[in-house]
């Protein structure tokens, strides 16, 4: 399984990234030394996404477009009542329609590569940590002993960039219940276009069963003062039993006692 390398940013994007004041690498959640495993998504994330921007504005591009083919009919077919200079300005409106829409585009790729750039997926032996956004960035951390579900997701597009989602769902507080989740907030974190889903699937369920299976639980019992857990053996409790016994022997033969 591919571990992920450091984002590699430059230019124009590097600049954009300076500017909105992005980190560029969140820090590790908890976890033992040596455990983190960093995961990223896919540069085919970058081609799926502005498809998808595309699609999102395709009205937007056939607006732009008959506004364009309208201002240049006019200067092609109208130049008899227009001046020359008239018709030539009217060639040059009709091309800033589709100018502003090239722009946009180049912005919304821009846009959505930086975020891929940006994005971490960072994973321990005791939790995991999300960092995604440029605009506006969000950081979610998961404890493996709060989360309740890990899934695949993955949608026809998706399919064809070879490209899925990682859902992470964990109960937990802070906040009021969410519909459909029976009184429990539940927290949903995605690693968001990865070539490998299953493979990091199996690799967070893996670490989830490795950190039920060592006890985490165990950190809030009693330490002696070298720092060792203490434990009751069995010749103490034993002894005590016997205490106990003879006790109750002492009590039986004062009751008969008084009896008689």
């Amino acid at each position: 399984m591919k571990v992920a390398d450091e984002p590699q940013l430059s230019g124009v994007s590097a600049l954009l990234a300076r500017v909105l004041r992005v980190p560029p690498r969140p820090a590790p959640p908890v976890g033992s030394p040596g455990s983190l495993r960093v995961f990223r998504a896919a540069p085919s994330w970058v081609r799926y996404r502005m498809v998808g921007w595309l699609i999102a504005h395709g009205f937007t591009l056939l607006l732009l477009g008959g506004i364009s083919i309208a201002i240049a009919g006019s200067a092609l077919f109208g130049h008899e009542q227009l001046p020359g200079w008239g018709a030539a300005l009217l060639l040059v409106f009709a091309t800033l329609p589709l100018l502003l829409w090239l722009s946009l585009a180049a912005l919304g790729w821009l846009t959505i590569r930086i975020d891929r750039e940006l994005r971490w997926y960072m994973v321990t032996d005791r939790s995991l940590r999300i960092r995604e956004g440029i605009w506006f960035v969000r950081e979610m951390t998961m404890t493996f002993a709060n989360i309740q579900n890990v899934s695949v997701s993955q949608g026809p597009l998706q399919r064809t960039f070879g490209v899925a989602d990682l859902v992470v769902q964990t109960a937990g507080g802070g906040g009021g219940a969410a519909e459909g989740t029976q009184g429990a907030a539940m927290h949903i974190g995605h690693f968001r276009g990865i070539a490998n889903a299953s493979e990091v699937r199996d690799f967070v369920i893996a670490r989830m069963r490795a950190a039920s299976g060592a006890g985490l639980g165990d950190e809030d019992a009693p330490a002696s003062s070298d720092g060792q857990q203490t434990a009751t053996s069995d010749a103490d409790v034993l002894s005590a039993l016997r205490e106990v016994a003879a006790e109750a022997a002492a009590l039986r033969d004062l009751a008969w006692s008084d009896v008689a």
